[in-house]
């Protein structure tokens, strides 16, 4: 998933409305593996399904506490490294809008001032 992703990011053509899209989409199928893993459906997870099998125990035995905590600390740190990218209230178009103008306040601080008042 995450390779996707970065493939995604380094498309050619690429606006930042679909990078805003591709990387909100990687966040909600973050919210979905995790809802899988507490419903302990683990048909995203073949190599935690197999490993019970090897052990011979029921997927109803699964700690999924302890792997949902792992999927919500990378979700986590996720949303930290694509925190102007993540607008979930808002449209990818004004994401855009605001990313486009934190970028020209960073590169022009007191030339941009006047045209965002």
């Amino acid at each position: 998933m995450l390779n996707e992703l970065n493939l995604e990011l380094q498309g050619k053509d690429r606006t930042v409305v679909d990078m805003i899209s591709s990387v909100n989409a990687f966040k909600r199928r973050l919210h979905l593996l995790c809802s899988k893993l507490q419903r302990k459906d683990l048909a995203n997870f073949q190599n935690i399904a197999s490993e019970l099998e090897k052990q011979g125990k029921d997927s109803a035995l699964l700690d999924s506490a302890r792997y949902t905590e792992q999927v919500n600390n990378i979700t986590s740190d996720f949303e930290k490294r694509f925190r102007d990218l993540l607008c979930s209230s808002q449209s990818p178009h004004s994401c855009a809008i605001r990313l486009v103008k934190t970028m020209i306040l960073i590169r022009w601080p007191k030339t941009s001032e006047q045209c965002f008042i």
